[in-house]
C-alpha cells in the first residue's frame, strides 16, 4: 500500500504541468516536481533543495510569498487562489494562481507548507490586451460624430452612441433602445419595398429579421429617415447582411457574419 502510494505521488509531481513544492519552516524547498524544475531553468529537482524564493525571484515576489507561509503556518489555515505577480532578476514579470496549505509531521505538527501554482500569464496578458481594445473602441463609439447603432436579428437596437441618440432625437440610450428600426423608417423605401416589407410592424425581433432574412447585396440608398418629432434625416445607407452604423452623412453596414 504504501509503494502504491509513493507511486501515485510520483505519478503526480512529474506530470503534472502546474508548480508543486513543498518547503520548511524557513521557506527552504524541499521537494519540487519537474515542472517546476523547468519554470526555474534547473536541470534537475533536487537542484532546488534548501534554496528560497529569494534565489529565483526578485526581492518583491520572495517576500511576498514568504509572508504568505508565515501566515499559513500562524494561523493553520490554507492560502487558497491567490493571484499572483512573479517579478523575476532580469525583471519580467509572470502571474499564477496559488494555493498554498500546511504541511504537518507524523505527531500532527506544523513543519512547513506545501502549494501548488498554476501559470496564467497568458490568459493575464490576453485580458489586458483586451481591455486596451475595448478602452480604444469605447473612445472612438463615444466621440464619434458618426452616429453608430449596434443591431441582432434576435433583439434589434442593443446600443447606440451619443451621436446616435441625438441623431434621432432620443434622450437617452434607453429611450433609443426601445425603438426598431421601423420606428426610425419613412413608410415608402427605395428599391422597390415598403416600411412594412423591410421592417415588419411586429416584435422586436421580427421589426430586425430584414438583416438576417434578405441577405441582400450591398446596395447604397438615400431617403429620409425619421427622428422621434417627426423632422426628416437624410441619409447615405449602405446595407449589407449584419449590424450597421450610421450618420446623417453615411450609413454603413459592418458584416459581422462570417
Amino acid at each position: 500500500a504504501l509503494e502504491q502510494e509513493r507511486y501515485l505521488l510520483h505519478a503526480l509531481m512529474d506530470n503534472l504541468p502546474h508548480s508543486i513544492y513543498f518547503k520548511d519552516a524557513q521557506s527552504c524547498f524541499i521537494r519540487i516536481n519537474r515542472s517546476l524544475a523547468n519554470y526555474f531553468g534547473l536541470s534537475a529537482a533536487a537542484d532546488a533543495l534548501g534554496k528560497t524564493d529569494f534565489d529565483f525571484f526578485a526581492d518583491e515576489h520572495a517576500l511576498e510569498a514568504k509572508a504568505d507561509e508565515e501566515w499559513v503556518m500562524q494561523t493553520d489555515q490554507p492560502l487558497l487562489d491567490k493571484e499572483e505577480k512573479e517579478t523575476w532578476p532580469d525583471g519580467h514579470e509572470t502571474w499564477v494562481t496559488t494555493t498554498k496549505l500546511p504541511l504537518y509531521n507524523d505527531q500532527g505538527e506544523i513543519v512547513g507548507t506545501f502549494g501548488i501554482s498554476r501559470n496564467i500569464t497568458e490568459q493575464k496578458r490576453a485580458a489586458e490586451a483586451l481591455r486596451t481594445s475595448e478602452m480604444k473602441y469605447r473612445t472612438l463609439y463615444d466621440s464619434s460624430r458618426d452616429a453608430i447603432m449596434l443591431v441582432t436579428p434576435e433583439e434589434g437596437f442593443l446600443s447606440g452612441n451619443p451621436a446616435a441618440i441625438e441623431l434621432f432625437g432620443c434622450q437617452s440610450e434607453e429611450e433609443f433602445t426601445a425603438r426598431t428600426p421601423v420606428d426610425f423608417s419613412p413608410e415608402h423605401q427605395p428599391i422597390s419595398h415598403t416600411r412594412k416589407t423591410l421592417f415588419p410592424r411586429a416584435s422586436k425581433r421580427q421589426n430586425s429579421s430584414i438583416i438576417r432574412n434578405t441577405k441582400m447585396s450591398p446596395q447604397l440608398l438615400i431617403f429620409p429617415k425619421s427622428s422621434m418629432d417627426g423632422h426628416p434625416i437624410f441619409t447615405e445607407k449602405r446595407i449589407f447582411y449584419g449590424n450597421f452604423l450610421l450618420s446623417p452623412d453615411s450609413m454603413n453596414v459592418v458584416n459581422n457574419s462570417k
